[in-house]
């Protein structure tokens, strides 16, 4: 061979083998990177072509996919759009997911690591791939009552309804007003999706907004049994403890009073029993200034202060104080008012409602201490749940739900 044919057959090797090493590198090494890229198109068209499993309450669809006669083999819809759109969010073509379709995507898509073998059977048997079901907690009768008494307020009324179990912390229901229908947003029309989400962004009431799960607000009296419990723990208190009961508690210059305007049992001293039983403003004012701000918030965190509460809902974590706010050691007056709920103290519906269970840590063989986050979703079998004769019916994660005793808190914004 000549040199310069052998030259020219080298440089076609150099070629091949960088070819070579190039579609690997894309097919192994970038092949996440290339699938999650917003737009890849070919992915996309992918995944709305996919039975997508559905999201069940006592066993019903509140999300499903339907067969759709467009370009698209399935239509993801919402029987009862207004009751639920808080916790399904919604699926679209243009703007993606949200809420459970978001945080639950593995699953309902069918791509989770726990559906593996469903998804070697399919494709053994040359079937159309389908996604995993996710069985929630919500129990339909509760969640049908909140919705009914929200909308029996006045007009214009904004605001949310949580249900929790005491004993598991399960969410029996999550209603918030005003809502939306996501089957506006999931249409494969997409001018009109376009239109419709557009219109809900403009739309000062904020109807997607999940005020149950991101809004925060004083907590008020509420707040209180973290006052007392941080008594007991930091100021070695007990029930029959006394403590302050007057009219009112003056502080660096603010006084603070009761409710009633009056003193908290007839005298300016009473039990810490007595005062937490008729919330005495005054009692819990002075409380707070006895155990300080640091006490005060340590006790506050072992109610789910701080964290994110909920798996699978976007949360705003509840708190004690804001980063840049006076220092309450020295402004004795704000520690109070905190000790009280007020101040900067703020708080979601589940974990006010809530703090009573979480406080209850259960302590692990090692010593370490196990908190249990709010259940809400769980997975459930591919073929479980769809709107079939063979269905079976689904299990609340957690709850007892025969007369399991609730916690429902109502909240005006």
């Amino acid at each position: 061979m000549n040199r310069p044919i052998r030259i020219l057959s080298i440089g076609c090797l150099l070629l091949f083998l960088a070819l070579l090493v190039n579609a690997n590198y894309l097919q192994f090494v970038q092949a996440d990177d290339l699938n999650d890229r917003a737009g890849n198109r070919r992915v996309l068209d992918e995944q709305f072509s996919r039975d997508r499993g559905p999201i069940l309450v006592d066993g019903d669809p509140i999300a499903r996919s339907t067969e759709s006669d467009d370009e698209y083999e399935f239509q993801r819809t919402y029987p009862s759009p207004y009751l639920y759109a808080h916790l399904t969010g919604f699926y679209s073509y243009t703007y993606g997911s949200s809420a459970l379709e978001h945080s639950q995507n593995d699953i309902l898509s069918g791509d989770d690591d726990r559906l593996f073998v469903n998804r070697v059977v399919d494709l053994v048997g040359n079937e159309q791939p389908q996604g995993g079901s996710v069985s929630l907690t919500i129990d339909p009768k509760a969640q049908k009552v909140a919705q009914e008494g929200l909308m029996g307020l006045d007009s214009g009324f904004k605001g949310s309804v949580v249900a929790l179990d005491p004993q598991t912390g399960a969410v029996l229901a999550m209603v918030n007003r005003p809502s939306f229908d996501p089957n506006q947003i999931a249409t494969h029309d997409l001018d009109a999706s376009q239109k419709a989400y557009e219109r809900l962004l403009d739309d000062k009431t904020r109807p997607m907004e999940n005020r149950a799960a991101t809004e925060t607000v004083p907590p008020g009296s509420t707040f209180k049994l973290v006052t007392a419990a941080a008594a007991l723990g930091e100021l070695d208190m007990n029930p029959d403890s006394t403590v302050f009961g007057g009219q009112t508690f003056e502080v660096n210059g603010y006084e603070m009073p009761n409710e009633s305007e009056g003193t908290c049992a007839g005298g300016n001293e009473t039990d810490l029993r007595t005062a937490l039983m008729n919330s005495c403003n005054t009692s819990f004012g002075w409380l707070a200034v006895k155990e300080g701000e640091d006490a005060l918030e340590e006790q506050a965190e072992k109610f789910g202060f701080g964290q994110d509460y909920l798996d699978g809902l976007s949360t705003q974590a509840s708190r004690v104080t804001v980063e840049g706010a006076p220092d309450m050691s020295e402004n004795e007056d704000l520690l109070a008012k905190s000790g009280i709920g007020q101040e900067n103290v703020a708080a979601t519906p589940p974990t006010d409602g809530d703090g009573g269970r979480r406080s209850r840590e259960r302590r692990r063989g090692d010593g370490t201490v196990h908190r249990r986050r709010g259940a809400l979703a769980r997975l459930r079998h591919p073929r479980q749940g769809r709107p079939a004769s063979d269905r079976q019916p689904a299990r609340d994660v957690g709850g007892r739900r025969q007369g399991a005793a609730r916690h429902a808190r109502r909240y005006r914004q």
